[in-house]
């Protein structure tokens, strides 16, 4: 096997440190040298499996927890940077040698490029104004993720290697979800009511993953004929349908309805008759489990989840009312006075605002400062102008209609399922970030490129055939 000039002077480089490992540099430093050693070489010969972690890790909610860029998720985005390197590399060098530019580029491209530069620019800002690297950094780490899109036609290349990725994440989601309500259902034994509410406040982003997921399941179950994948995804449906109710996030509840509606209109014909079908099922379903849960005592747990859940959705219809409600009303007010000040540029990455909390979260009312706004337009009208929030509207609407063409020209099969799952999911999330930043966490965006991808790829496919 050849290893060429690049693959000697990475073994070279090992031989090195092992050396200078012997010479007495401490076992961390020689430790963190490996691993970059091991990621560059991966990142350059096997960019599949890099991109594959990076996907499958999110789920575990082990990266983002704090304020700011935190270690792991350093070592996370540095990883995505070699991946992208690597990337570019290759492409320049088969330019000059080979003579060959691969299209990577597609009708969602043009808008998602220029988002990325108005990003930049309100990075610039953001330093400029002596804003912190740990808030600017972090956003805009979160954001360059949607450049995954651009990689998946060299890295991923082909529908097999999609699926296999595709079901990686999907399995991940499911263990990394299950691990969540594992943990939630051990706390709610043990605990007193102030832990299990910070455990449900962590679901309840979890369950943002979930409406995803949920979504694109049961686009496979209207969509696939009966088989064993049809009654996978009807389970898959069922799971991730059931972490958006434990986690109680009214927001959630109402996106899932958006993003189940929206599926339902642009679907085609058959799609339609199936989805209504699965409705029923679910009203039966439904009618069977209130049925259940009123005819045992009011101490058992099927009564008082049906009793919660009620509660819970009657509080949509007067949730004004509520602390945490008016707080945010005072959160938003705090925020677009502040954008009103730099109205066409914004404030810049890691803008800041200080608000009256009118909620018991820190046992009394005070003023808060954060960079965490509820409301993914209203956040990027504040960090990045008006230019920032059309430019972005103009990449979701133009995302929509691309994966509306893409759904509407396939036949019956997993492509057509999938399409339709992606566009109809990321309606979903669209809805659910009026109530937070979602679009722009970095859970969600690394995900979101590689769905974009998901879609390139299956239409430049297509027209392949066609050709």
């Amino acid at each position: 096997m050849r290893l060429g000039i690049l693959g000697v002077s990475i073994l070279v480089i090992v031989g090195l440190v092992f050396g200078v490992a012997v010479a007495g540099l401490p076992t961390l430093v020689t430790l963190a040298a490996i691993g970059g050693i091991v990621v560059f070489y991966l990142g350059f010969f096997h960019p599949f499996l890099i991109l594959a972690f990076l996907l499958c890790v999110t789920p575990f909610d082990i990266l983002w927890i704090g304020e700011g860029i935190a270690p792991l998720e350093l070592i996370y985005g540095l990883m995505y940077v070699v991946l992208v390197v690597s990337w570019v590399v290759k492409k320049v060098l088969e330019v000059i040698f080979q003579n060959r530019t691969g299209n990577i580029f597609s009708r969602i491209s043009l808008p998602l490029i220029l988002f990325f530069c108005v990003t930049l620019f309100a990075c610039v800002i953001g330093v400029s104004r002596g804003y912190r690297f740990l808030h600017w950094g972090s956003e805009l780490n979160a954001i360059m993720y949607y450049g995954v899109c651009f990689l998946m036609l060299d890295i991923v290349r082909d529908k097999k290697r999609l699926y296999a990725l595709f079901s990686l994440i999907t399995a991940s989601a499911v263990i990394g979800l299950a691990r969540r309500m594992y943990y939630l259902a051990i706390t709610s034994s043990t605990a007193d009511s102030v832990t299990i509410n910070q455990v449900l406040i962590r679901l309840r982003g979890d369950s943002v993953l979930a409406l995803l997921m949920f979504i694109i399941s049961v686009s496979f179950a209207v969509t696939l004929p009966a088989g064993r994948k049809k009654i996978l995804f009807a389970a898959l449906s069922f799971f991730f349908g059931a972490i958006q109710l434990s986690s109680f996030s009214r927001s959630v509840w109402i996106a899932a309805v958006f993003g189940l509606a929206f599926l339902f209109f642009v679907s085609l014909g058959k799609e339609k008759s199936n989805f209504l079908k699965w409705v029923l099922a679910g009203v039966l379903l439904t009618s069977l489990y209130l049925a259940l849960a009123l005819s045992v005592p009011t101490d058992n747990f099927l009564f008082r989840s049906a009793s919660n859940i009620a509660e819970r959705y009657e509080s949509i219809f007067k949730a004004r009312e509520e602390p945490s409600i008016v707080t945010r009303g005072s959160e938003w007010e705090a925020a677009k006075d502040k954008a009103l000040e730099h109205p066409f540029l914004g404030n810049g990455l890691g803008a800041e605002v200080t608000y009256f909390r009118y909620d018991r979260w820190f046992t009394s009312q005070t003023w808060y400062t954060t960079r965490y706004i509820h409301n993914i337009y209203l956040f990027l009208f504040l960090n990045m102008g008006i230019l920032g929030l059309i430019v972005f509207l103009w990449f979701c609407l133009a995302f929509l209609k691309y994966g509306l063409s893409v759904y509407r020209s396939l036949g019956s099969g997993m492509d057509k399922a999938l399409s339709l799952g992606i566009v109809s999911g990321f309606a979903s999330l669209m809805v659910v970030s009026l109530a937070g930043p979602f679009l722009f966490s970095p859970m969600f965006t690394m995900w979101l490129g590689f769905f974009i991808g998901a879609l390139v790829i299956i239409d430049k496919s297509r027209n392949t055939r066609e050709a």
